[in-house]
């Protein structure tokens, strides 16, 4: 029962994304193939033989479900694969105890598994967003989340007719802030917090005024009275300058720190993942374009321009009949197509979408899309891509993040050991470690001031916007 009620509570959240952006929208299909991912990748599973064959299964749900065959192959083998005229041997039945450790292990891994596909194609703006949500909907779920305390967190609190702010208290807090905190009294967790900061006016001052206000001890008896959506409720009201940094520090603490450090992009992983039925979408940046990274995932695994089995193409005027006759050709013979600025050929898009439809029901197994779009600033309900396409597809938002630690990852990530190695002789390669790793950290900062505003504060570049290309360059 835990397990389907989070398997529903999982692809609605999903499914409620769209409300943010065009981008997100999510099918059916697409959640189960990454939930069923999220099984097999579970520690402690035992595989059993499957008796229904895959033709009866999809007689069964074609006619309910918008279902792939690729995604149904995966998920029934076929009668034939466990046909070895033995018997299997019977597992014994595992005890309460294993029960719940496998639940768990489910539970865990499932949920994390759809999140980190999810977050994938996010802006980074909205990745925290949906990390607290899905964090404090569990929580909901389990009765462990007070829900008028949620609410509050989400409507704010305010006093109507506060008592007037006390000379004690007016040192580090203003008259918004008093407001708020009187607001937040109403409560019982809170009662009284206000009379207490006043007699420990230079207690609370030294919390109030800290830099890092979230991850510093409240004052008296209020660290352990308080628990920790409570401390946020606090922070909400009389710092909310940290609220972002207090949301991220307890999704950390709920979940998990692989909720909030993301790993660089990796395209081998994107791949494996990928089929012939299942389009790839990158969202554009600026200075950012995926056709490098893909045309070198293709190289190391045999297929290059000229033996014929990757094509990327530039869209623009005069390219659409280029760019079907690619589709065509690899729809039956297998092959690669990187369709880059589709955002330009909106008349088109519907004629890929047709294209694409025709792929996820007789394609060949080696054929791959990739195409590329741009999000227009300051309308995310554009219909750029068709819902269709951006249900069943992959999606990559490759934007670099605001967090220095992120940013580090990424910018790291394309180095390896051989890069290190090239070096003569080792007082070269312990200088080339150390200027490698200032670069890195200097172009990290540089991609962090973007929450600041394109360039704020660079001197001469003031109105420039830095991207990968440039570390790349200077590498």
């Amino acid at each position: 029962m835990l397990f389907r009620s989070r398997g529903s509570l999982l692809f609605f959240l999903l499914n409620s994304l769209n409300k943010v952006h065009a981008f997100y929208a999510f099918s059916l299909n697409a959640f189960v193939t990454v939930f069923a991912r999220g099984i097999d990748l579970a520690p402690g599973g035992k595989k059993r033989a499957v008796k229904l064959s895959f033709r009866t299964v999809a007689k069964r749900v074609m006619g309910k479900f918008d279902w792939n065959m690729d995604l149904l192959s995966t998920l029934i083998p076929s009668k034939k694969a466990g046909a070895g005229g033995a018997k299997s041997k019977e597992t014994p039945e595992p005890t309460e105890e294993e029960m719940e450790k496998r639940l768990n292990a489910l539970l865990d891994t499932c949920t994390y598994t759809v999140y980190n596909y999810t977050r994938r194609g996010l802006f980074d703006k909205d990745k925290l967003i949906v990390s607290s949500i899905l964090s404090m909907s569990i929580l909901l779920k389990d009765k462990k989340l007070d829900p008028d305390e949620y609410d509050k967190l989400l409507r704010g609190v305010r006093k109507d007719n506060p008592p007037p702010l006390t000379d004690e208290v007016s040192q580090w807090m203003s008259e918004a802030q008093w407001v708020c905190l009187q607001g937040l009294e109403e409560m019982p967790a809170f009662k009284g917090i206000a009379r207490d900061m006043e007699k420990k006016a230079e207690d609370w001052m030294n919390w109030g005024v800290h830099e890092l206000a979230e991850t510093q001890p409240l004052p008296g008896e209020w660290n352990t009275k308080l628990t920790d959506f409570q401390k946020i409720l606090l922070i909400r009201s009389v710092r909310p300058d940290r609220i972002t940094a207090a949301l991220n520090q307890f999704v950390e603490k709920v979940m998990g720190p692989q909720y909030t450090n993301q790993e660089a992009f990796d395209a081998a992983k994107m791949y494996e993942e990928s089929g012939p039925s299942t389009p790839i979408f990158f969202i554009l940046f600026p200075g950012y374009s995926p056709s490098k990274e893909i045309e070198k995932l293709a190289n190391d695994l045999g297929k290059t321009s000229e033996n014929g089995q990757i094509t990327i193409i530039s869209m623009g005027q005069g390219q659409e009949p280029i760019a079907e006759g690619v589709l065509d050709k690899y729809t039956k013979v297998g092959g690669w197509v990187f369709l880059d600025n589709c955002h330009l050929m909106q008349g088109w898009i519907p004629q890929l979408e047709r294209k694409l439809e025709i792929a996820a029901e007789s394609a060949h197994k080696d054929f791959r899309c990739f195409f590329s779009a741009e999000p227009i600033n300051g309308a995310p309900f554009a219909k750029i891509v068709p819902e269709s396409i951006l249900q069943t597809c992959i999606k990559i938002s490759n934007e670099p993040p605001s967090d220095m630690k992120s940013n580090m990852r990424r910018a790291l990530a394309p180095f390896n050991q051989d890069t290190l190695d090239r070096s003569t002789s080792d007082d070269k390669k312990v200088a080339h470690t150390a200027i490698l790793f200032a670069l890195c950290f200097y172009h990290s900062l540089l991609l962090g001031r973007k929450k600041f505003g394109t360039g704020i504060g660079i001197g001469l570049g003031s109105g420039l916007g830095y991207c990968r290309g440039d570390r790349k360059s200077v590498v």
